[in-house]
């Protein structure tokens, strides 16, 4: 590209950025599954509510059993973590309870916030 001095290294990364689906058996050292997280937290959020939860599963046979409802996808027994992210407003909720506030999640605008705030996070921990 012409104008390439222009661009941020985040640009140059998301630009060059390819799949890859082998991975090691080793635990990311936790700095940067850390580092990992707080970008995922960075992501754009509608109002941000950050409607979506994190879970971070390690033990090799709880991922085997969610191969079962994924399609059959092999990398899930193969990485060392395996991120779910899940459209979740249950924490919110739970939050705005504590405050005497009540939260309504019951509609189609809950369900795509919840969903794409999810997918913006999971976009974030992939990039980073």
């Amino acid at each position: 590209m012409k104008d390439e001095k222009y661009f941020s290294e985040t640009i140059k990364v998301m630009q060059n950025h390819s799949s890859v689906r082998h991975y090691k058996d080793e635990l990311i050292p936790a700095e940067h599954f850390d580092a990992i997280i707080k970008a995922a937290q960075g992501a754009a959020s509608s109002n941000f509510v950050q409607a979506y939860t994190i879970i971070n599963v390690t033990d090799r046979e709880l991922r085997e059993q969610i191969i079962e409802h994924a399609s059959n996808r092999p990398q899930i027994s193969q990485c060392s973590h395996f991120l779910v992210f899940c459209a979740d407003f249950k924490r919110l909720q739970l939050a705005g309870k504590m405050q005497g506030v009540d939260i309504e999640a019951d509609n189609v605008e809950s369900w795509l916030v919840t969903t794409v705030d999810a997918s913006l996070a999971a976009q974030n921990a992939i990039t980073a």
